[in-house]
């Protein structure tokens, strides 16, 4: 990678009034970071949504010091710079219209594995959330997936430690830099992680852990990974925000239910009311829905396919060949409207060669 691209990508996070969609509309139009700083204000000022403020902010000098002392610190601290348009950036949050175009990572780890679950809940959890985290991060280990979560305190800790018992990857969300290790209980844990894992900030060095931005750290939880479970969560918090973005990205959503008077079970109990969650009773669910499978496991059996499919048809069972996928997904791949789509999928389903899950996924039955 050329040193000065990355140093204007890091000059992205400093442009004042440039987010994550402003900003990787930039890059699609320019091709590059360093495009767009060398492209004229003026022109700059007539891509979609940026305007005259917005162009004039990357003439300030201010903002690539910056960059370069964050380019510095990175190198220091054996720090990876992940941009949205590389192979190493986590390709489950290209899905998400709100993802970061740049996340900061001390760890070694493919963010990009077969299985990746997160597991939430709440900071004060009972003993039951602390036995239940434990034990379904045990029953998982087979299949081997990677366990995300916010190395907040209670749920997602537990999940954490969990998973490094098992000998799982985990990575921790911050909603902070990481020159800090917050909360200060977790400093330990959060050192583990750092070796044998992954840390992940979309925010650069000095940033504190205030309150604005752990909603932003949540929804790259849910957004890194296939599903979200969660164990326990009040009826606010962060553990049911984190179950609320994974639901609107169009991602299976667990959640464990509890006794209804225990406060600790309220917002899962209200997932599961409004249908943005599927009830979780047994470790084996999150596998069974999401279709993962172990070494050696019995190969899908062929199915026989009827003589009278469509071209229409054909091409849909061809797509899912390699999978279950979201309709959303599988529109992308065909180039088919949703509203379309529907309609063959409906066929599919009475023939008996497709079969719904939850999220809006399809299999082959």
């Amino acid at each position: 990678m050329d040193e000065d691209e990355n140093l204007y990508r890091l000059g992205l996070c400093f442009v004042d009034l440039i987010g994550p969609i402003i900003a990787r509309t930039l890059v699609n139009y320019c091709g590059s970071a360093t495009a767009i700083f060398e492209e004229k204000a003026h022109l700059l000022s007539k891509i979609p949504g940026v305007g005259e403020e917005r162009a004039k902010a990357f003439q300030k000098s201010s903002v690539l010091i910056r960059a370069q002392k964050e380019m510095e610190f990175c190198f220091e601290n054996d720090i990876r710079i992940l941009f949205f348009t590389e192979e190493v950036y986590p390709r489950r949050l290209l899905h998400c219209s709100d993802a970061p175009v740049l996340l900061f990572s001390k760890g070694k780890i493919d963010l990009n594995p077969n299985h990746a679950v997160a597991v939430v809940g709440t900071r004060s959890q009972s003993n039951y959330g602390k036995v239940i985290t434990e034990k379904l991060v045990d029953e998982w280990a087979v299949f081997k997936p990677q366990i995300i979560s916010g190395l907040a305190l209670g749920i997602d800790t537990t999940a954490h430690r969990a998973a490094l018992k098992n000998e799982l990857e985990t990575v921790a969300v911050l909603g902070h830099s990481l020159d800090l290790a917050y909360p200060f209980q977790n400093k330990n844990l959060f050192t583990e992680i750092a070796e044998s894992g992954a840390l992940i900030s979309e925010f650069p060095s000095g940033t504190k852990p205030d309150a604005p931005n752990f909603p932003r750290r949540n929804r790259i939880v849910a957004g890194m990974t296939d599903a979200t479970v969660v164990v326990e969560a009040a009826q606010k918090g962060g553990a049911l925000i984190t179950g609320q973005l994974a639901s609107s990205y169009q991602r299976d959503v667990f959640a464990v239910p509890g006794r209804v008077n225990d406060a600790k079970s309220a917002g899962c109990l209200n997932l599961i009311k409004n249908n943005e969650a599927i009830v979780l009773t047994t470790p084996q669910d999150v596998p069974e829905v999401l279709g993962w499978q172990t070494e050696g496991s019995e190969p899908v059996r062929q199915m026989q396919l009827p003589v009278d499919l469509s071209t229409e048809e054909a091409g849909i069972i061809s797509a899912l060949r390699s999978g279950s996928m979201q309709v959303d997904e599988l529109g992308s791949t065909l180039g088919r409207p949703i509203s379309q789509l529907f309609a063959l999928l409906t066929q599919l389903e009475l023939k008996g060669i497709v079969r719904s899950r939850p999220g809006k996924k399809y299999e082959l039955a």
